[in-house]
């Protein structure tokens, strides 16, 4: 039996006003792939509900950790839009870092190798529960930051890549980090905007990781509090944002965080429209003979089939990360190929729902394929 932790108070407010708002039934534990039976796979409800004094649209049920970032979790994001983002950070960053640089997270490493070739002599120190393959330059701390808090005060600038929307307890977290950070400098985050997701449709957005709707002008109020200003700030496409904050007080302030709570019809917006995708692509490979893949070993395809999506008339699941391949997509029958699979095929299908990715898979589709129909 799954013990899941209870979020009885909200998680950047603390307030204990939590109603119920929408329920997603039987939604596989873990986005990723597997080696693992079918058998072993597990499903859960998510519970969201939304906090009367803030607004907050946040996942009432939390998962074991472990059950979440097991198995391939840490498998490198692949694609331009990831390569762009890590070059424009480590840019960002180069810009008024200093010598002493601990990363929170970050366990594929490419931030780090950016920034070493922008800088070579960094003092670079990693904490991560699950470390990929990093630059041999890095000190590598496995654990969780929240047990080696000590680092903090060692380093001139702390730095995390979305990561923030992974952790169960945003303000402590923060609150953690920053009482620790030294007058005068730096944390540095890329988190993701997770309304330009809900527009898109993505279910990568709000989920069994990322647990709750967090806009920039209650993550401003909330380092406020903690002592830290935001003194320089840049978007990413419609996918990131960047900011550069200074420690600047000791003591923190109790400024009130806005209400958002008109942002979240949003939410559901997104799995309506989602639904109603599902019922379209239904129609157009249930009685057919046409080759039939999905993109995306991940949330994006996971979410669909949770839906209905008919996966027993789909041959697969097409994903450039080469560790993704030729395993089973937890949650789902559907075994994972190079996208390359289609590449000899005289007529082929894929469905594609990838919201900031789309553009960019479509056209490598293309690219692989010139007659393949993509179901968008």
């Amino acid at each position: 039996m799954i013990k899941r932790t209870l979020r009885s108070n909200c998680c950047i407010c603390e307030s204990a006003n939590l109603s119920s708002f929408k329920e997603i039934a039987k939604f596989p534990a873990y986005m990723g792939v597997t080696d693992k039976s079918t058998e072993e796979d597990l499903f859960f409800d998510q519970n969201w509900g939304v906090c009367a004094n803030c607004g907050l649209l946040q996942l009432l049920d939390l998962l074991p950790l472990d059950i979440l970032y097991s198995e391939n979790h840490s498998t490198e994001a692949v694609g331009e839009t990831w390569n762009s983002h890590h070059d424009e950070f480590a840019n960002f960053i180069s810009a008024t870092t200093k010598q002493k640089i601990l990363e929170i997270g970050g366990a594929h490493g490419e931030l780090a190798r950016r920034l070493f070739r922008m800088q070579s002599d960094l003092e670079y120190t990693f904490v991560e529960p699950s470390p990929g393959k990093l630059p041999d330059k890095c000190q590598v701390v496995i654990g969780y930051i929240e047990n080696h808090l000590d680092l903090v005060s060692m380093s001139d600038s702390v730095v995390h890549s979305h990561v923030l929307e992974h952790i169960y307890t945003p303000t402590k977290f923060i609150d953690e980090v920053a009482s620790r950070m030294k007058l005068d400098s730096k944390m540095f985050i890329s988190y993701p905007n997770i309304e330009q997701l809900l527009l898109t449709g993505g279910t990568n957005s709000l989920n069994f990781e990322h647990t709750y709707f967090l806009t920039p002008n209650q993550l401003e109020v909330m380092c406020l509090n903690a002592g830290l200003e935001l003194t320089r700030a840049a978007r990413f496409r419609n996918h990131s944002f960047f900011w550069e904050l200074t420690k600047t007080e000791s003591n923190r302030s109790t400024l009130r965080i806005p209400n958002i709570e008109s942002k979240n019809s949003l939410f559901e917006s997104l799995w309506e429209s989602l639904s109603d995708f599902v019922e379209v692509c239904n129609l157009k490979i249930e009685h057919s003979e046409i080759p039939t893949y999905i993109f995306g070993a991940h949330i994006f395809s996971q979410g669909l089939i949770t839906l209905g999506l008919q996966d027993k008339c789909i041959d697969g699941i097409l994903d450039n990360a080469v560790e993704k391949q030729n395993k089973r997509l937890y949650g789902t029958n559907l075994q994972v190929f190079n996208p390359d699979k289609i590449a000899n095929l005289p007529s082929v299908r894929v469905i594609l729902r990838a919201t900031h990715y789309q553009d960019e898979i479509k056209h490598q589709l293309k690219s692989i394929n010139p007659s393949v129909e993509i179901i968008e």
